[in-house]
């Protein structure tokens, strides 16, 4: 690819640092995101939540999440969860999105920065789903929601069991995952992965429903 040319790369980034130089904001966070995937410039997280909180400051909404999965997923060292939740907090606080959601859902449904609370992340990823346009959108909140609505510990957190829905769901995921992979983030193949078997543990389920009532 021509992007991958040394003499391009380097033109490309000498362009985002004159960007920041005259204080653009989407330039430190896009450079920060090439330093965070490695893509373009060799991957360094900790130049990527510097330039991640130089976007924030200079009022990126989108470094704001950045720098909470710097910090959920403890690119620098170990996780903070604490400064994860503040960042995705603070994100949906300044201006929601579905993204922001439904990490914040993330954050309660696993107890990481908060006490756990699966009622309340299932509140959110409804919330985040609505809020969310388009297949790629929708793929996050909807995979979340279908594997809660399946899960068997489910009706202890107040999430009734949904087999139909769930299998909907999924499916709706898969089309936006599989859209990300396509535009290549491959990072969501396990995930694609997960979001077929979950379209088959959904129609276990259904059908153990219809022959349990077809024997009544």
């Amino acid at each position: 690819m021509a992007a991958q040319v040394p003499e391009v790369v380097e033109m490309l980034v000498l362009g985002y640092k004159v960007g920041i130089s005259n204080g653009s904001s989407g330039c430190m966070n896009d450079l920060g995101a090439f330093y965070y995937m490695g893509s373009l410039v060799e991957q360094d997280f900790n130049k990527a939540a510097e330039l991640f909180e130089m976007a924030a400051d200079a009022g990126c909404y989108q470094s704001v999440i950045n720098l909470g999965y710097i910090y959920e997923y403890g690119r620098m060292g170990e996780p903070d969860f604490e400064k994860a939740y503040r960042w995705y907090s603070l994100a949906a606080a300044l201006l929601p999105s579905y993204e922001a959601v439904y990490k914040l859902g993330d954050m309660f449904e696993r107890g990481r920065g908060v006490p756990q609370d699966k009622k309340k992340a299932n509140r959110l990823y409804e919330r985040s789903l609505n809020m969310a346009y388009g297949d790629v959108e929708c793929a996050q909140p909807a995979f979340r929601i279908a594997s809660m609505l399946i899960d068997p510990e489910g009706s202890d957190y107040g999430v009734q069991s949904d087999a139909l829905r769930a299998l909907s769901l999924f499916q709706q995921a898969e089309v936006g995952l599989r859209k990300d992979i396509a535009s290549g983030q491959f990072y969501y193949v396990n995930r694609l992965r997960e979001a077929i078997a979950g379209q088959e543990k959904a129609r276990n389920l259904l059908e153990a429903d219809d022959f349990t009532a077809g024997a009544k």
